[in-house]
């Protein structure tokens, strides 16, 4: 038997501990994962999945248990040891591509590399040959917003790949993705693990999915049901056929939006999230129409708008996720319909999110000597935009901002970064 490359040992994990809006996200979870294993984590929305795999990535501490992995206790490390071990270890598919907006195809992959200090020209060649093997080669000066959401999602794969990780991890690789390019995508991560033997952990609640995988690990509620062993290739169903999640489903069948409602509730999306993600609007959709149709309170509309992404919330700053809740429960104490509340918004249009981005960037340079027109502004844009939906934590931002501009950092001190960082980590 294969030696185990990750371990969890009785792993709980508490969001908000001690207070009055506590989550129990896992309890007593525990499995090994072989060098080598394709391993499947299914279950609904909430469950705990993604939970998991970002104790695994070291961007979650559980709140007691352990997870090794290479025989390496995460709890043991440090903030500087986790960062490498995230480098070097780890690589993180996401559903929502994760790309950043303002560099091009090549410079995305290149990107991981530049963080463990590979030579530009090594980065380069390196990165080419990835792109290659996807077929995205002929796209390495585009951006991201000029490729299709399949193409976006292989840039994706390609940067997971760009430190040669030995485990992969899928969050919801294929959930923004149609039919063909969902195959498209798990045919790569099936090749990934049968010709390279990359360890690869997938999260899933679309059983079709988890077609290429030896085990699945069923869950619920924070918990592990049972585990099975799996056939590639067995794995009953077709993309389209359970895509929608059951908290979703449930909120559309019990509480049915009518087609104008509907249109209004999209248009109140746009209103309060310009400059946002389709995903992210189509997320926050879903909330209005939840409150609208009476499933949700005002508290807890405005707990999920605070709460993170991949925590299944909008994962917007404490002060956005306030002031939004405050703003839809005055319009609504004031009109009936929905109508008249996108049209009390309307006459105050709330700013841009890239307005907000460049307010906060503005105001974080404040005292450190560093001039928006004498730093990759637009990097840096994005980093404080992943650190404000909880995509990045702390050290990920210090270490952003430590490093070299020429290395695709900030160039800052590090006394610096990190009092910039946690002026940021007050909002967030």
């Amino acid at each position: 038997m294969a030696r185990p490359i990750i371990e969890l040992g009785n792993v709980d994990l508490f969001y908000d501990k001690g207070k009055p809006v506590e989550t129990h996200a896992l309890s007593n979870v525990a499995f090994s994962v072989e060098a080598g294993e394709y391993l499947g984590l299914f279950g609904p929305s909430g469950c705990g999945k993604s939970s998991i795999l970002y104790s695994i990535a070291g961007i979650e501490q559980p709140t007691t248990g352990n997870v090794s992995c290479d025989g390496k206790n995460l709890q043991h490390m440090s903030e500087n040891e986790l960062a490498l071990y995230r480098q070097s270890s780890v690589g993180i598919i996401f559903q929502n591509f994760n790309l950043v907006l303002s560099i091009n195809i090549l410079d995305n992959v290149m990107l991981p590399m530049a963080f463990r200090g590979v030579p530009t020209g090594e980065r380069r060649a390196k990165a080419l040959r990835i792109l290659t093997r996807l077929g995205m080669q002929q796209f390495a000066k585009r951006f991201p917003y000029e490729l299709s959401g399949g193409q976006q999602q292989r840039v994706g794969i390609a940067r997971a790949l760009a430190n040669d990780p030995p485990i992969i991890l899928a969050d919801e690789p294929v959930g923004s993705l149609d039919s063909v390019n969902a195959n498209n995508v798990l045919d790569f991560l099936a090749e990934l693990h049968q010709k390279d033997r990359r360890t690869i952990v997938l999260v899933t609640h679309e059983a079709w999915s988890l077609r290429d995988a030896e085990r699945i690990i069923y869950m619920k509620d924070g918990k592990i049901l049972k585990t099975e062993s799996h056939t590639p290739g067995k794995t009953k169903g077709a993309p389209g056929t359970d895509t929608e999640s059951p908290t979703v489903h449930a909120v559309r069948h019990l509480h049915p939006v009518h087609v104008q409602e509907s249109l209004n509730n999209k248009a109140l999306a746009a209103l309060y999230l310009r400059g946002y993600r389709p995903e992210e609007l189509e997320r926050f959709e879903l909330f209005i129409d939840s409150l609208f149709a009476g499933a949700i309170s005002i508290a807890r509309f405005a707990e999920l708008l605070d709460l993170s992404w991949h925590k299944g919330g909008m994962g917007l700053w404490r002060q956005k996720a306030q002031s939004i809740a405050r703003s839809v429960h005055e319009a609504q104490r004031k009109h009936a319909t929905v109508t008249a509340i996108v049209n009390e918004i309307e006459k105050t249009r709330p700013k841009s999110l890239l307005h907000e981005l460049r307010e906060l960037a503005h105001w974080l340079l404040t005292d450190t000597g560093h001039r928006p027109d004498r730093i990759p502004y637009h990097a840096f844009t994005d980093e404080i935009r992943k650190r404000l939906l909880r995509q990045s934590i702390s050290s990920d931002f210090v270490s952003f901002l430590n490093t070299p501009q020429k290395k695709g950092g900030m160039g800052m001190r590090i006394e610096t970064a990190r009092r910039v960082a946690t002026k940021l980590d007050g909002i967030v």
